[in-house]
């Protein structure tokens, strides 16, 4: 598997995002579990590409997944999610280290029943701050 590289996402990602995120372990391990209506995305999305930071993670020219950070008051968050074929394979970690070592100080809030992406953030050197509900928060300085 040749280098991963991230490169913003574009107008053309929408349906590859609106899929990943309504697949089912996606909703699963997000904060609204439903499932997004197409037309409610592609009204959302063009406004989200201005307002965020949504980078695609692309190895060999192929999608496999996505970061996207959000700034806020608490500093910026950072959220991943890979291709449902992509994943397990090692590649969220390494998302996230790329994402890493062009970033300053980051937050995420990851389900506290989602240990994978617990061991993810943490190997990436986040610490717990908190709980917020089912949420772990973590920040990297």
């Amino acid at each position: 598997m040749s280098g991963l590289v991230l490169r913003p996402a574009e107008l053309e990602d929408a349906r590859r995002v609106w899929l990943w995120r309504n697949d089912a372990t996606a909703r699963a391990a997000s904060r609204n579990t439903g499932e997004i209506d197409w037309d409610a995305h592609a009204a959302w999305f063009p406004g989200a590409l201005a307002r965020t930071r949504m980078l695609i993670a692309e190895i060999d020219g192929e999608a496999v997944g996505m970061a996207r950070l959000d700034d806020g008051p608490e500093g910026c968050t950072v959220s991943l999610n890979l291709a449902p074929e992509q994943r397990g394979k090692g590649l969220g970690r390494r998302v996230l280290e790329a994402v890493c070592a062009h970033a300053g100080p980051l937050r995420a809030e990851i389900r506290a029943d989602n240990p994978a992406s617990l061991r993810i953030f943490q190997a990436c050197g986040f610490v717990e701050t908190g709980r917020d509900g089912d949420f772990v928060q973590l920040r990297r300085d």
